[in-house]
């Protein structure tokens, strides 16, 4: 993995994937890591988790981390999930485990994305927009904005990093 401008084999001893499901992420993140512990609100979405060694998936609401010792953890994932949560809890709980210094919180989103084609573009933002406005729960749109309205919640301004990654087939 990446990390402070160097490339290195040495795999990141604790990673704990907030949010996990199915644990989609949470089997890419155990390449990197020694031990990965997915958590997840919904026993049913643990059920039909990934088994791999190095990962153990636990039923675990994000805003109780009380199984986890404080200063413990060196990386929290949580991939499109913030906007599920009880998000100032939840901070406070990732502060309190990650190690100080060296933690490192991992937040992404996905939205929705673009077309080609312009007229179909419109038809499809439309049909997001407006037909299925309606029917989401309104925490979801946090997710389409690409969290931008909850990033003055997040800790650790000074070393805020923001990236855009762009997939195009």
């Amino acid at each position: 993995y990446y990390f402070d401008g160097k490339v290195t084999d040495e795999k990141i001893p604790l990673a704990l994937d907030v949010g996990c499901g199915n644990g989609q992420a949470t089997v890419d993140l155990s390449s990197f890591c020694e031990r990965v512990i997915g958590i997840d609100a919904s026993a049913n979405q643990i059920s039909y988790a990934i088994p791999k060694d190095n990962i153990e998936y636990q039923c675990h609401t994000a805003e109780d981390l009380s199984f986890l010792q404080p200063n413990s953890v060196d990386l929290i994932t949580i991939a499109t999930t913030l906007h599920w949560l009880d998000i100032e809890i939840f901070l406070e709980e990732a502060k309190r485990v990650l190690k100080p210094r060296t933690g490192v919180l991992a937040i992404w989103t996905y939205a929705l994305g673009t077309l080609d084609n312009p007229k179909a573009d419109a038809m499809y933002h439309e049909f997001h927009h407006v037909l299925l406005f309606p029917y989401w729960n309104a925490k979801r749109w946090l997710a389409d904005d690409y969290y931008q309205s909850l990033v003055p919640l997040l800790p650790y301004k000074s070393t805020l990093c923001q990236y855009t990654i762009e997939n195009r087939t």
